[in-house]
């Protein structure tokens, strides 16, 4: 009985799927060569028929769709989020100059006051102090004054027709 010739390896060979290493490494063991790891299972590439490819497109299209419905999914998220946090900070704002002011905001009724310098006064009704004093706007300047109807205008157009 012939003796069997002993792998070079340094114990950490294992027999694979036929028991067999390949050709090309058992031709690296020959020169000189030493297996280094346990065979294991690592994830490359190979080769796939036209038909699992076609299925992979399938499948490839269906995570488009789900990836476009998570990212909305996550646009509205950070809109809800942000619009909370907005919220808080708000919050927070009021609250911290109540605490310097020793004041605190309430709805007040105000009156706006157009003056002969095109700006606009804001008073308060109750205590009639100025809490604003701004340019008045080209909305604020057309307004039309109080006490003048503007449907006197139009009565005035009818009376300078002359009738037929």
């Amino acid at each position: 009985m012939a003796a069997k010739k002993k792998k070079q390896t340094n114990g950490h060979a294992e027999k694979n799927g036929s028991g067999e290493l390949h050709t090309d490494i058992r031709k690296l063991l020959q020169e000189g060569g030493v297996l280094h790891t346990r065979v294991y299972s690592r994830e490359l590439p190979t080769s796939i028929t036209a038909e699992e490819a076609e299925k992979f497109a399938g499948e490839l299209a269906e995570t488009v769709r789900e990836r476009k419905i998570a990212e909305g999914d996550r646009r509205e998220a950070m809109t809800e989020f942000r619009e909370r946090l907005t919220g808080i900070k708000e919050r927070q704002e009021r609250l911290a100059d109540s605490v310097q002011n020793h004041t605190r905001l309430d709805a007040v009724e105000v009156v706006e006051v157009l003056l002969a310098s095109n700006e606009i006064d804001v008073r308060r009704l109750d205590t009639g102090a100025s809490v604003e004093v701004r340019p008045a706007s080209k909305e604020d300047l057309q307004q039309a004054l109080p006490g003048v109807d503007e449907d006197d205008d139009a009565d005035e157009e009818d009376a300078a027709t002359p009738a037929p």
